[in-house]
């Protein structure tokens, strides 16, 4: 997954996709401020291959309050923060076939199945849970990363490996 995009919505999941939320949790022992935190995770991303992101404070409290309400992180870390968390949704049923990926449909008025390939290529496709491995342009053992966005907001993502 080095060549992934990132969506102006999708930093957070992407982020706790590549283990952020285990790498934060274990700095608690420092007590970092906002400006530690900001610089810890620009150089997560580099170490992990991910695009820059040039997260903002509040860009960060929110990180912290969606991991935490999701249960990804034990300690909030960054004390003092309003941040509110965002409800994200959790794929799961993943189901594949040898032409093409489905999900369980969530909750929600309008949802949307989203797709990184390791590749570089992002796939949203609306109204529907499942996308074909030939729109994917992806081999057998390649992996995926999947989300559902509900009523506009990103999920939570899982890694699926092409059959």
């Amino acid at each position: 997954m080095d060549n992934i995009r990132l969506e102006p919505d999708d930093y957070i999941p992407i982020l706790e996709s590549f283990g952020i939320a285990d790498y934060l949790d274990s700095l608690t022992i420092y007590s970092p401020n906002i400006t530690d935190l900001i610089w810890e995770i620009k150089k997560f991303c580099i170490d992990n291959g991910l695009p820059y992101i040039n997260l903002t404070g509040a860009q960060v409290e929110r990180l912290f309050a969606d991991l935490y309400d999701a249960g990804f992180i034990t300690s909030k870390i960054y004390g003092g923060s309003n941040a509110l968390p965002t409800k994200r949704s959790f794929v799961s049923g993943i189901k594949s076939t040898q032409d093409e990926i489905s999900v369980d449909v969530p909750d929600g008025d309008k949802h949307s199945l989203r797709v990184y390939t390791n590749n570089g290529k992002h796939i949203q496709k609306n109204d529907t849970n499942k996308v074909s491995l030939s729109e994917l342009n992806v081999k057998s053992k390649d992996e995926v990363k999947l989300c559902n966005v509900v009523d506009g907001v990103v999920g939570w993502m899982t890694s699926a490996v092409v059959p």
